[in-house]
């Protein structure tokens, strides 16, 4: 099995220990649990799609890898969509609070997210600009397996993730309305992946001069501030 499909298993089954942690009632831990699966089942399949769309020329001609996910190839774009589909998906057909979902599986995200960014430091993706001689710079692979020291963007980023998850598991009890925690996650992790994709180095298609993943986060989050906006409307209130 490829070591990056690996560490993020561990990392997506390490979050979903720590929601089943922070669940009490054993109706709410199998609504979230299930609805956990249905998330990270989104974000399977999303990330692969877009992986072969950013791939497309190779795939085309080797169709059947596309359904060989164990051989790794994500793209974090489509896995979030993907993700955020399947929960929502999830919530639609067993009649249940988005919002209130969302916010119940946010300690999901921090072990995968930042198993994301080692898996990626550990397999030559999401590397930096070589920085010889630079006192900052980090031993790393490209995609040929080439060894360098560069700009640190994968540690960076997972040690970036954990401050931003603390951060706001200091202020989610402070927080009213069911989904503004989500909404701030969400905002915040597209925030961080749009300003990260700046540092990259590794080879990726582009529009108008940026990096498909840099729309993506953009995108991500003018819709994770909607969301927010959103949540001000709201009635219901986090008890």
């Amino acid at each position: 099995m490829n070591t990056f499909s690996l560490m993020l298993g561990l990392g997506a089954s390490f979050g979903l220990m720590c929601v089943a942690a922070r669940s009490g009632k054993v109706k709410i831990l199998h609504l979230r649990l299930d609805g956990g699966l249905a998330a990270l089942a989104g974000a399977l399949i999303g990330g692969r799609i877009y992986f072969a769309i950013e791939d497309w020329l190779y795939f085309q001609s080797h169709p059947l890898e596309i359904l060989q996910l164990w051989l790794g190839g994500f793209s974090w774009p489509g896995a979030l969509a993907g993700g955020i589909l399947g929960l929502g998906v999830f919530a639609f057909l067993s009649r249940n609070s988005l919002s209130d979902l969302a916010d119940g599986l946010l300690p999901i995200l921090p072990p995968l997210v930042i198993s994301a960014w080692l898996a990626s430091w550990a397999n030559g993706v999401a590397y930096g600009a070589p920085a010889p001689g630079a006192w900052w710079a980090v031993p790393g692979r490209d995609e040929w397996g080439r060894m360098a020291l560069r700009v640190p963007v994968q540690p960076l980023g997972a040690l970036v993730s954990l401050g931003l998850f603390y951060a706001l598991d200091q202020i989610q009890p402070k927080l009213r309305r069911t989904g503004q925690a989500a909404s701030l996650a969400l905002l915040a992790l597209a925030l961080q992946l749009f300003a990260f994709s700046f540092l990259r180095a590794d080879a990726a298609r582009t529009w108008l001069g940026w990096r498909w993943d840099a729309w993506a986060g953009l995108g991500f989050t003018l819709l994770g501030g909607i969301f927010l906006m959103l949540t001000l409307f709201r009635r219901d209130r986090v008890i």
